[in-house]
Formats: C-alpha cells, structure tokens, sequence
C-alpha cells in the first residue's frame, strides 16, 4: 500500500482525486492493456504477461464486473511495477482476499490487491469525498464517517470508480468506519434494492465496460482505415452487427483511406 500514493503522484494524480479513467491513465504510462472475454462465471479476472525486451501487457476479463474490470487493471498493473521476477501470471483477484495458505503466489496477489484498493481509493480521496457530503465528524482527536446512507456510498461507488463493497472496505480498513457500521450501509443498500437499482435510481450511466474503447479496438479502427481489416473482422472486434458497424464508423467520419498504389476512379493509369 506504500507504494500506491508515490506512484499516483509520480502519475501527475493529486492524492484526494478521483480517477475518472483508470484504464486510459495506466495505458498511457506505458501498459498494454486488452479486453479478453474469459466469461462472467471464471474466477479469472486478469492475465498479466511480461514479453521479453518489451512492455508489460495485461488481459483484462471484460465479461466480469465494471468496476472488477478497473480494479483488475490496476491489480496487474502493480505486477509490472513490483513484480518483475514474474513473465506471466493468471490473477484471480476475488481468491487473494480470502486465501489461508499464503503461498508465494497468494501474497503476491494480495499485495496486488492492497496496491490497488489504495491507488483507487487513497485515504485523502475518502477524507475530501465525506467532507463534501458533510459525513465527517471528530471523535477524541479521530477523524470518523457519520451517519453514512447508501445513497452516500452509491454516489461514492461512481465518484471513485471502484465497487460499494470495496469502498465499504477501505472505510474500514482506514478507520473512518468499523465492522458493525459497514456490515450495516451494506444491509441498507440490499433492503434498498441492491446497487444497481440504486444507481439507475440515481441517474447513473451505467455500462458494461470501464473502457469504452479499447486500445485493441483503436487499433482495430486504424488497420480498417489502411485496408488492413475488413468491415467484418471490425465488426467481430466491436461486437456489432455489421450494418451496425458502417453506420458507427460513418457517424466517427471514419473512412479507408486509399493507399499510394490505388488508382483513382476515372483516374489515368
């Protein structure tokens, strides 16, 4: 967890706000992030990969979770920073939380996960978001959330990008909040309809996916503008139908362009 605040700030992200793109952030700090499709039910949340003489990649599993999607980037993200005696690694984030053997692979995990909870959601973060919601208070020199509702949590849950369940969790973990105060908004939120409801009740934009285009999609679109991907194979990257797709890329105005050896119609050859 040490490492997470030095590395937001050597990043240019001020130690109270937000990430609104994760994804986009740490790509452009020099990881190679992909969507895979590994299914919902997996326990595979990530896969990180360090490809001789090159930069760190991850695969991120698109079909878990949004915000599990954002904390897996960042999760595989401190394997290329603290990991660099590893070439490859599957992550099941959800596994390091609860594993009781602590074997080697186990704590890496975890402190992959402690990295990441605390680079999304630092301490400061959560203090400026309270005080701005009028839930914090003094108790005996201590710093405390007061009165938290679900409605507080759910509009934190989208300031941060991160699940209510983990900012529940870093409430705890920084003694803003103890056990029996989180197990309570927790109960709240599900008596309320569950998170989801909530959100949508709140006006919340709900998506599939914490990166809506994906650098292998962006890729994608600049080989189908050379002539180096079809329409078709586009289509199958975007998971549209094909009509679907020529009508997008003429809504972005984005066209082949023909290449030096293509003639002109009407053109002299």
């Amino acid at each position: 967890p040490a490492v997470a605040p030095p590395e937001r700030a050597r990043l240019g992200v001020g130690p109270s706000a937000p990430i609104r793109d994760v994804w986009g952030l740490l790509e452009d700090a020099g990881l190679h992030v992909f969507p895979l499709r590994l299914g919902r039910d997996t326990e595979i949340d990530g896969v990180f990969t360090r490809p001789t003489e090159a930069r760190a990649c991850v695969g991120v599993n698109v079909d878990k979770w949004v915000f599990r999607q954002a904390f897996t980037v960042v999760h595989e993200y401190a394997h290329a920073l603290m990991d660099g005696d590893i070439v490859g690694e599957a992550c099941a984030t959800g596994r390091a939380w609860s594993d009781t053997t602590r074997g080697e692979y186990a704590n890496r995990e975890l402190r992959a996960n402690h990295f990441a909870a605390v680079f999304l959601v630092p301490r400061e973060a959560l203090l400026r978001y309270l005080r701005s919601r009028e839930r914090l208070t003094r108790e005996r020199g201590k710093e405390r959330a007061n009165s938290l509702t679900p409605v507080d949590i759910i509009r934190g849950q989208d300031h941060f990008g991160v699940s209510a369940q983990m900012l529940l969790w870093r409430l705890q973990n920084e003694d803003l909040i103890d056990a029996s105060e989180r197990k309570r908004v927790a109960e709240e939120i599900e008596h309320a309809g569950g998170v989801i409801a909530l959100a949508r009740a709140l006006g919340y934009d709900w998506r599939d996916r914490a990166q809506p285009v994906s650098r292998t999609q962006e890729l994608a679109l600049k080989g189908y503008v050379k002539g180096l991907v079809t329409l078709g194979v586009l289509a199958e990257i975007f998971d549209r139908p094909k009509e679907d797709m020529a009508d997008l890329l003429r809504t972005w105005s984005v066209r082949q362009e023909p290449g030096p050896e293509d003639a002109l119609v009407g053109a002299p050859r």
